[in-house]
């Protein structure tokens, strides 16, 4: 499976799972503006999926798209599709945006597509439910909730 089919293979697989996804090459009208439709797909959407590979990093659109997800707060899902795409100049400003997430990985050959698929899955559903909270709460009252129960608190024992 290359890149491409990947890329089209999770979309399928994403979406029988519950999750909405929109992908360019399905969603962008033939004759439109692919840079305005990014642009509103990028402004609208609450999570981007970026499968890394060495094509990827070599492309401004992609780094572009990133670069734009990440400065807009948007929840990031890495999949890594091939090792390597990290290496030289190209992958540094990915790397470096992308390595403070859990990556998923889908590398042929490696992986586990099911087992991987899952995990994807999971950390979209609770990525895009996290975005759903930020929309509605204030951003203290989140984060009051999540260090109320990953740090523990003295006299509260195991509760945090």
């Amino acid at each position: 499976m290359v890149g491409r089919e990947l890329v089209k293979q999770l979309k399928v697989d994403l979406e029988a799972n519950g999750v909405s996804v929109w992908l360019d090459a399905d969603d962008i009208p033939t004759g439109s503006d692919f840079h305005v439709e990014i642009g509103v797909a990028l402004k609208s959407c609450r999570a981007l999926i970026p499968v890394l590979t060495k094509k990827y990093v070599q492309s401004r659109y992609c780094k572009g798209e990133l670069y734009v997800a990440y400065d807009e707060n948007k929840a990031l899902l890495p999949v890594i599709y091939e090792d390597g795409w990290n290496e030289g100049e190209k992958g540094a400003g990915v790397n470096y945006v992308v390595k403070a997430f859990n990556w998923a990985f889908f590398r042929p050959n490696r992986d586990d597509h099911q087992d991987s698929l899952k995990k994807l899955v999971e950390g979209a559903k609770l990525n895009l439910r996290m975005a759903d909270l930020r929309s509605k709460v204030e951003p203290g009252m989140i984060l009051y909730q999540l260090s109320s129960r990953l740090v523990p608190r003295e006299g509260h024992g195991d509760e945090a």
